[in-house]
């Protein structure tokens, strides 16, 4: 059995305010050939970078495949038809392997991991009465980068924690609750690692708690799961 090597770098996504640009480069094309071949596509899955057009994986009928993928971003690969997942992240590469027994055209999608996002994952402070202060401190090994976070008493007023790759002094962040429920500042730069701190200013009772809010949540899960997907490339597997 004939075995070929392929490696690709693919430009992928930048997600701005819910619109996914799907970034891609074109990778190969087989031809066919009389006796079964292993073929080897090795795909990274970098952030930010330039968006490039993407052609699909094509490959034969009887043809056994390995794909080697990598990313800095937590999520999972999934490559549709044949059902395969495999989750993925900046700690941990992963393999997909198969035997292309069904023919035609098979997306490859990685959904990204946005299980912070949901109420109360990371943190729900108790009910703060005024002047009192409700702290949280990222873990170092946090898988993400973006945070959101919301008043329980007011739905409508919301936050955002940026998440830093970059090394910084660790500090304290403090985030005063203003009198209408609001947060000052509601959107916070902060590493791994680093304390934030909701200060309530108000004269109110007020409560903290990540993730989307329960009327963005809801909005959220009235739309198809498929909206989340990212498109890496399409698996061709052609009739031998």
């Amino acid at each position: 059995m004939k075995q070929h090597l392929y490696h690709f770098h693919i430009p992928t996504f930048l997600i701005i305010a819910s619109v996914v640009i799907l970034s891609t480069m074109q990778l190969s094309a087989c031809g066919r050939t009389e006796n079964p071949e292993h073929k080897y596509f090795a795909l990274e899955i970098p952030m930010g970078t330039p968006n490039q057009e993407l052609s699909s994986l094509v490959i034969n009928q009887g043809d056994s495949l390995t794909i080697d993928l990598s990313s800095d971003q937590h999520g999972t690969v999934h490559l549709h038809g044949y059902d395969i997942e495999q989750d993925i992240g900046p700690d941990m590469k992963t393999t997909l392997d198969l035997l292309a027994e069904a023919t035609g055209k098979f997306k490859i999608t990685f959904h990204p991991d946005k299980s912070h996002e949901e109420h109360g994952t990371l943190f729900e402070s108790a009910t703060l009465s005024s002047g009192k202060i409700f702290t949280f401190k990222l873990p170092t090994d946090f898988k993400g980068d973006m945070i959101p976070f919301h008043n329980h008493m007011h739905h409508g007023m919301t936050g955002i924690i940026k998440v830093l790759e970059k090394t910084m002094p660790l500090t304290t962040i403090e985030i005063k609750i203003q009198e209408d429920g609001s947060f000052r500042p509601n959107k916070v730069e902060v590493q791994r690692g680093a304390e934030i701190l909701w200060h309530n200013s108000s004269s109110d009772r007020q409560r903290v708690v990540s993730g989307n809010s329960p009327t963005v949540e809801k909005t959220h899960s009235s739309h198809e799961d498929d909206e989340n997907e990212l498109l890496l490339t399409s698996l061709i597997v052609l009739p031998r």
